[in-house]
Formats: C-alpha cells, sequence, structure tokens
C-alpha cells in the first residue's frame, strides 16, 4: 500500500528555505516565479541548521516515487528531483537523516505575488532503506519565503522534529 504525504496550505506565515536565480517577466517587483534557482535553510528546535540549494522546474502537484505518494496544494506546483533529474537538490551544510532528494512545491500561482501561501515537502532517502519527509507552509515576499516545517508523522526517524525556514532567490 502507497504512503500518502499530504499538506495543506495554512494560512499562516510559515517558510521553509529555497534557492532561484530567475527574476518574473513581470513589472510589479513583489512577484516571482518559483521556478528558479533558490537557497533554503532550515533551522530546528534545537538550532541545528541545514542549508540547501534547489533548482525547481514545473511538475504536477502529486508526483509518486516508490511507494509514496508525495502531494502539495497547487495548482501551480515545481518540483526538484534528483532520481528523475527534474530539477536539482544539494546539500550546502548540515547533518540530514538521509541524503537529500528532493523538493516539491505548491503555489497558488505563478507567478507568485507578495503575501503568497507556499506548500512544501523536502524528502531525505537513501536506496533500498529509510526516507525522511518534511513538510512545510510559508508566505512568499520579495523574493523570499519564510515559514515553519515539521517532520511528517509516517517517517519516524525524525519524529518530532520541526522547525522554521527561509527561502531565497539566487
Amino acid at each position: 500500500m502507497k504512503k500518502i504525504c499530504t499538506l495543506t496550505v495554512v494560512a499562516t506565515t510559515l517558510i521553509l528555505g529555497g534557492c532561484g536565480n530567475s527574476k518574473s517577466s513581470s513589472t510589479n517587483p513583489n512577484s516571482q516565479s518559483i521556478a528558479a534557482k533558490w537557497n533554503f535553510t532550515a533551522v530546528d528546535q534545537n538550532n541545528n541548521i541545514a542549508s540547501f540549494a534547489l533548482t525547481l522546474v514545473p511538475s504536477p502537484c502529486t508526483v509518486t516515487a516508490g511507494n509514496w505518494t508525495f502531494t502539495v496544494q497547487g495548482p501551480s506546483c515545481f518540483i526538484a528531483d534528483n532520481q528523475t533529474g527534474q530539477g536539482s537538490a544539494t546539500l550546502i551544510k548540515g547533518n540530514p537523516y538521509y541524503p537529500i532528494q528532493g523538493a516539491l512545491v505548491g503555489t497558488p500561482s505563478n507567478p507568485m505575488q507578495s503575501g503568497a501561501q507556499v506548500d512544501m515537502l523536502f524528502v531525505e532517502g537513501q536506496t533500498g532503506g529509510g526516507i525522511a519527509v518534511f513538510g512545510g507552509n510559508g508566505q512568499f515576499s520579495s523574493g523570499s519565503v519564510q515559514g515553519e516545517w515539521s517532520c511528517n508523522s509516517s517517517t519516524p526517524v525524525c519524529g518530532g522534529t520541526s522547525g522554521t525556514f527561509i527561502g531565497t532567490l539566487q
């Protein structure tokens, strides 16, 4: 049976870090496409810090990997998936439970407007073994996303872990 990890956008200011380097063609300086390079920094409740670089590309809002199905709230969704080569996810610093495998990001529109809610999943895993899934919700403003994240209860290796994040466009 597939385990389903579903997150919904909440109406609070939450963040999960990201990376990006492309600019939206919009004339609004507070409007940005999420399909770009982002750097994300996550801090847990014990002040442990992990930083990731993500290159996000357009994606469906639900993706399946092995026995897992991952879903974020869209309708505009983006992925960094090291297994399929869609975008990329790289550890900059920190000590994750397992190697980072990717991220799935959902937004209400593309480009995003200032104040837009962002729904995110980060996945760590190893071949033939463990997996850790972290979900978060954030709010976009002026080229960054800020919010909170927590370990998904379906992945007990990281049970009870939570914190804050910030993602900045590169």
